[in-house]
């Protein structure tokens, strides 16, 4: 038999019972191959070893219930636009908005002027300034 479906057959053994054909077929293989052997040998020990690592890596009875309550109590959508903003800053938003309302305040008093132009430093344009250096030619 092909060393390939040898060790497939020795996988399988791991794994579950072989069909009794297959089972002889693989200790015929293992008897006359000491490699062989010495490959099951590991391989037993590996799986006994991840074996004794999945049962000592288990969660107290309760563990899933608790997981799963704890799931269903957080919202199921995140609202969209201005409420997205405020769910997701919520501890930043009234504090920014007050500090941006200072800002425009201290602006327009120290310009001593309450008017949109103080506010945006923008002097007011009339057309004629606009179309002043403008010369069109026909």
């Amino acid at each position: 038999m092909k060393k390939q479906a040898i060790h497939r057959l020795l996988r399988q053994s791991l794994e579950g019972p072989l069909a009794p054909g297959d089972h002889l077929r693989l200790e015929k293989a293992l008897a006359r191959d000491p490699a062989l052997q010495a490959l099951r040998a590991d391989l037993l020990a590996q799986r006994d070893t991840l074996r004794a690592i999945g049962t000592s890596a288990t969660f107290g009875p309760f563990f899933a219930a608790k997981v799963m309550r704890r799931l269903q109590s957080v919202p199921e959508a995140i609202p969209e636009g201005w409420e997205a903003l405020m769910f997701a800053f919520r501890r930043v938003s009234l504090p920014a908005l007050v500090m941006v309302l200072l800002a425009a305040i201290l602006v327009l008093s120290s310009e001593s002027s309450f008017t949109w132009d103080a506010l945006t430093g923008l002097e007011a344009i009339s057309a004629a300034d606009v179309w002043s250096d403008v010369t069109v030619t026909l």
